[in-house]
C-alpha cells in the first residue's frame, strides 16, 4: 500500500490541461512530396501533429489542417 507521500508524488498537477487544437497551415510545395517533408515543416511551428491532411493545393503551397496537443 502506498503512503500519502508516495501517492502525491505520483499524481499529475491539477493545474495543467491539454487541449487538442485543429488549425490550418500553409507550407511550400516540393517536387517530391513525402510525409517526412510535411512533418519537418510542421516542426518549424513547434507542432507535433496527431493528424494532418492536405485540404488544398495552390501553385506554390500545400494547405493543411493539423490537429495537435497544446498545454494550457
Amino acid at each position: 500500500m502506498l503512503t500519502s507521500q508516495e501517492t502525491s508524488q505520483n499524481q499529475l498537477p491539477l493545474n495543467k490541461s491539454i487541449m487538442i487544437l485543429t488549425d490550418e497551415f500553409k507550407i511550400d510545395k516540393t517536387e517530391n512530396l513525402e510525409s517526412s517533408y510535411i512533418e519537418n515543416e510542421l516542426s518549424k511551428f513547434n507542432i507535433s501533429p496527431l493528424r494532418w491532411a492536405i485540404v488544398d493545393v495552390t501553385d506554390t503551397q500545400y494547405v493543411l489542417t493539423v490537429s495537435y496537443e497544446k498545454n494550457v
